[in-house]
Formats: C-alpha cells, structure tokens, sequence
C-alpha cells in the first residue's frame, strides 16, 4: 500500500502540474488543428507569436507573423490538406509540443508545433513541416 501512495504521489508530481497548462491549452489545440487541417494559414497565423521559428523541408529561420503567415500560405496553396491527425504531445510547465501527421494531395508530411506562454499569452512559438520521406 505504501507503494502504491508513493507511486502516485510521484506521478501527480511529475505529471499533475502539466495538466493545468494542457488542460487550458484544449480549445486552443483544437483552433490551431482545424487551421492546419483545413489549411487556413490565416486563422493559423492569429496564433503565431510575434516572431516564431519556421522550418519547412529543412529551411529554417526566424519570421516575423506577416512572413510565417505568407509562408504558410504558399505551402497550403502547395500542398492542399487532406488529413491532419494528432501523433503525439509532451506538456511541460510552460509549453506544449505536439506532433501531427499531414496527408495532403500529393505529400505526406510530419508537422512539430510548440506553444510557449509569451508575455501571459499562449502562442505558437516554432512550426516546424518535413515530409515524411525526409525522415
């Protein structure tokens, strides 16, 4: 028994303060899949932060929201969705990453984003798009 009040005492630990940011982030998570799964870099970009760290097929940089937003564009004219579904995520206390799968018309790709609280606000802070035959 007193094993098993260890046990939990160490999982609500480690895991029970990361529930309130995944907790909170739920219907941001939801807006943000819809964007990508519908190809919406406009409602997309409402939650990119001011700057955020893009990376596309191996090209990265640091893009103001205008130009992410521009680019995001360009690849969902490119690569029109068919199907984005949620593989993974990790919580930590002040961010959330989580990993999806993109089918599209011709590709498919593995899509990381992580959404950092920046100045009191959660937003996406790095996006990153490869296609799968890349990893």
């Amino acid at each position: 028994m007193t094993k098993f009040i260890a046990l939990t005492f160490l999982f609500t630990l480690f895991f029970g303060q990361n529930t309130s940011f995944a907790v909170a982030q739920d219907e941001l998570t939801v807006i943000i899949e819809t964007a990508i799964r519908n190809g919406n870099a406009q409602n997309l970009a409402q939650y990119f932060n001011t700057n955020l760290q893009l990376r596309i097929d191996g090209k990265s940089n640091v893009y103001s929201k205008r130009q992410a937003e521009a680019m995001m564009s360009d690849f969902f004219s490119l690569n029109k969705p068919v199907k984005f579904l949620i593989t993974g995520e990790h919580v930590t206390e002040n961010q959330i990453s989580i990993m999806g799968t993109l089918n599209t018309k011709a590709k498919t790709f593995r899509i990381l984003y992580r959404i950092s609280d920046c100045n009191g606000k959660r937003l996406i802070s790095y996006l990153e798009i490869e296609t799968a035959e890349q990893l």
